[in-house]
């Protein structure tokens, strides 16, 4: 069939009724990214006649893709190649030459140094507060599990890693054996990998706070790195992983409401008015179990693929700022 003049454009009219990308890219100002990728990235004389460096707002786009469809590095760069969609979203034409899966690896490198991720999803944070699209009326915290790839070490190997060693390994196994990942139980099921703490605003559901850590670390722990200025005042919901002693007086001592979950134990089972209590706040606090929720289906977020605890906060951060921009593009619909 002999191809018509604007059969390309044609074939992004008709995706463009089902794609997400196309309202996520009109509603979001790129901008705001520009000046906290300036300072990561510090400009670079290049000598004349060489290879202009690629757009560092390009790369960053492209990882947000990455996080938001489940893509691997080299999945991603086919991906950019093969669909119009992806093309579109990054101004990009069949003329223009993607960026390699290598050239998406060290970027991406450098968004872990010095809390590179961190510090753009605070941008945008930012971008939100501005525009008053977290109401501050109360937050909800929760903990979800990212698992990781089982390391099969011996027990002599594990036995050094809990103590602080590393294990006569060559470089090359070094770079595929995560040490940092840690196990857990929950539900009678044991996981391996890492713990995604965040804090939601519970009108909007926009994530507020985040933290990052390797499983076994118990989810009150991060409490008091959740919480800021903004919820004074506040109620904060949460289920009876934080019921304790301590995080009721330091939330008091914070003028924070808590709005804790009571929790039972073998010889002080709950009342039925405890119970209707839990029940009453469930209501507002499954909330943020739609954002846990969606994450799983929508990025794909069972697995991290990154090696060590830096690379897996920068990832997992990534994801919380791509449902940020997501959510916003809805709540902006």
């Amino acid at each position: 069939m002999k191809r018509t003049l604007f059969a390309e454009q044609n074939r992004l009219e008709e995706l463009s009724k089902k794609d997400p990308l196309v309202r996520i890219k009109s509603i979001t100002d790129w901008k705001m990214f520009e000046g906290a990728l300036g300072k990561m990235f510090p400009p670079v004389d290049y000598p004349k006649g060489g290879r202009p460096p690629v757009s560092k707002l390009l790369l960053f786009k492209i990882v947000l893709l990455q996080e938001y469809y489940g893509l691997s590095d080299q999945g991603v760069e086919y991906q950019i190649n093969d669909r119009l969609s992806f093309m579109r979203f990054l101004d990009l034409t069949l003329d223009d030459k993607v960026p390699d899966q290598n050239t998406i690896w060290n970027f991406k490198e450098s968004l872990k140094v010095d809390d590179g991720a961190q510090k753009l999803f605070d941008v945008f944070l930012k971008h939100l507060r501005k525009h008053d699209l977290i109401l501050n009326k109360g937050s909800i915290i929760d903990a979800s599990i990212v698992k990781a790839p089982i390391q099969r070490n011996s027990k002599q190997e594990n036995d050094q890693i809990k103590g602080g060693e590393t294990p006569d390994w060559s470089e090359k196994k070094k770079a595929h054996k995560d040490v940092d990942a840690s196990w857990t139980s929950k539900n009678g099921k044991n996981y391996y990998g890492y713990k995604n703490h965040i804090k939601i605003d519970q009108s909007s559901k926009l994530i507020t706070s985040c933290q990052v850590t390797a499983a076994h670390v118990h989810d009150s722990q991060m409490v008091f790195d959740l919480i800021n200025m903004y919820d004074k005042g506040h109620s904060l919901y949460a289920d009876s992983a934080y019921s304790s002693k301590e995080i009721k007086e330091m939330l008091e001592v914070f003028g924070i409401q808590g709005r804790v979950h009571k929790k039972g134990a073998r010889n002080n089972p709950l009342t039925e008015a405890d119970q209707e209590r839990n029940h009453r706040l469930s209501k507002k606090r499954c909330r943020v179990e739609h954002v846990v929720g969606f994450m799983r289906k929508k990025f794909k977020q069972v697995v991290v693929r990154a090696i060590g605890f830096k690379r897996a906060k920068r990832d997992i951060t990534m994801k919380n700022l791509v449902y940020n921009i997501h959510r916003h593009a809805f709540l902006m619909a």
